[in-house]
């Protein structure tokens, strides 16, 4: 949970980091707008991209979508980047997935290439992709993949299946990301409860639970999550510290890191999150240790 001020002044500490260059706003219905949190982040920086993470482009009007982000890329000089994904499971994906991916190739066509003397482009495109499936069909359409919350194993076998599928050649131009989502709070056993928390929310869609299987994780979140009624201090498991941490220190978070870079991640995204009742000045201290992660 962040506030205006924190995130503006937090996006102006990455501008100034060597170690980002991505920022990434989470496109939530009910919740802010990531175009708009984007285009205000770009305004007050200089170097650092910032976009969608990830907005699901069929739920938008073609031709007003694409002049927004025609504006963006405008006042930006071409620093907005477009995560997209499709939504809700439904009962066709793969019809889905075609529509999508049609949609983004509009998309990149409506915006103009020039206004007033500058030159606009189409932003990069990175297509979330939880399965090989529609990581095979994505990547030829975008210039790169968000994954999410999986553990660094899952996504190299995910990126070993699509070297196979389709070629080195493909896979090392394109940029593949990873969300590391990390908990922080001045009250240990408040960072604990926000990972079971997310553990359990995501563990309840099906295709995460099938994933948390696949990884041999899925007990251990129910077992965690029935502690969260308890009186006692929190424990996690220590699988699922392989996935996420809880108030980790400089050097953990590093060490998870380099595991995904390991596993073919060559943009890992931190995901920093805090909990509502902890200060700017904690939330800070934490944003500039986590800068200090290559």
């Amino acid at each position: 949970m962040y506030g205006p001020e924190e995130i503006l002044a937090f996006a102006k500490l990455t501008d100034e980091s060597d170690h980002v260059s991505t920022i990434f706003f989470p496109d939530i219905w009910a919740s802010l707008d990531s175009i708009e949190l984007s285009a205000a982040v770009l305004t007050v920086t200089k170097r650092v991209k910032a976009g969608s993470g990830v907005l699901r482009p069929l739920e938008h009007d073609l031709n007003t979508l694409a002049r927004r982000l025609g504006t963006v890329q405008y006042l930006s000089n071409n620093r907005f980047v477009l995560g997209v994904g499709t939504g809700k499971p439904v009962t066709n994906p793969s019809e889905t997935i075609t529509r999508m991916l049609k949609m983004i190739d509009e998309i990149r066509n409506a915006i103009p290439t020039e206004f007033k003397g500058r030159t606009v482009s189409p932003p990069e495109v990175f297509v979330a992709a939880l399965r090989l499936g529609i990581a095979k069909r994505a990547i030829h359409n975008a210039n790169g993949l968000i994954l999410n919350f999986c553990s660094p194993e899952y996504a190299s076998n995910l990126v070993k299946n699509l070297r196979l599928a389709i070629g080195s050649g493909v896979i090392d131009s394109r940029t593949l990301v990873c969300y590391i989502k990390i908990f922080f709070s001045k009250n240990v056993d408040m960072a604990k409860r926000l990972l079971i928390e997310e553990f359990a929310n995501y563990d309840a869609n099906p295709q995460y639970h099938d994933m948390f299987v696949h990884d041999g994780v899925a007990d251990d979140i129910r077992s965690a999550s029935r502690s969260l009624s308890s009186k006692r201090s929190l424990e996690i498991p220590d699988s699922l510290y392989e996935i996420s941490l809880a108030n980790p220190s400089v050097e953990q978070l590093q060490k998870l890191v380099n595991k995904f870079r390991t596993a073919g991640i060559n943009l890992p995204c931190v995901y920093p999150y805090f909990s509502p009742h902890d200060e700017t000045s904690f939330k800070t201290d934490v944003m500039k240790q986590i800068l200090e992660i290559e």
